[in-house]
């Protein structure tokens, strides 16, 4: 009850730019520290606090990425004197469209020794030629992992701003994260926190 009203105070004074978390304090006595005796780590079943499975949204993190892909292939194509009428993306495709043949096959060959990191297309138009470009699923996968570790370093960040001591933060899956916080008596200022994550969908 005491934190409860310390922490209401602060927050009123602070405000929301700082972080007031609620934590259990050790109790061992001081003749224990004195010999060097440590408190024994409970589990959440024991000592209590905070569980939380997150998902990555993984959709978001290939459409962000596919975006900075399409500009960059518009900067990529002007630096080698690729030629072509419109580069546009759409649900995660990037469409490039051509003049003639000739112009898309430099542009395929130049994708091809420099990273391959696209699954090509080529189509006919009545107005020239087309080329479609998606993720293989090699860079796909590469970007799902750089995703969830990403959000692993950010929400180990944002638990140290908690100050919460032998938290849990792993990966479950290939999209999902555990966060376990001992001790942590304010469950909403912690989602609070955490929920400051991109790319983060609470399941619980």
């Amino acid at each position: 009850e005491a934190q409860l009203k310390a922490k209401e105070v602060l927050r009123r004074d602070l405000g929301d730019q700082y972080v007031v978390a609620l934590n259990l304090a050790p109790t061992t006595p001081e003749w224990l520290q004195k010999i060097g005796a440590k408190p024994m780590k409970l589990g959440l079943d024991l000592r209590g606090g905070v569980h939380f499975l997150l998902e990555v949204d993984m959709d978001k993190a290939i459409s962000q990425r596919m975006e900075t892909s399409a500009t960059d292939l518009r900067r990529q194509f002007r630096e080698n004197k690729i030629k072509f009428n419109n580069l546009a993306l759409n649900n995660n495709v990037i469409t490039v469209q051509f003049a003639d043949n000739a112009d898309r096959d430099a542009a395929m060959d130049f994708l091809r020794r420099n990273g391959n990191e696209y699954t090509q297309q080529a189509l006919a138009s009545t107005t020239g030629s087309i080329l479609k470009l998606t993720y293989t699923d090699v860079r796909r996968q590469e970007i799902q992992a750089y995703a969830v570790n990403q959000n692993l370093t950010t929400l180990r960040n944002r638990i140290n701003e908690l100050g919460v001591a032998e938290a849990l933060v792993q990966s479950q899956g290939s999209n999902r994260i555990v966060v376990e916080l001992p001790g942590v008596q304010d469950t909403a200022e912690a989602k609070r926190v955490l929920g400051r994550t991109a790319n983060l969908e609470f399941r619980l």
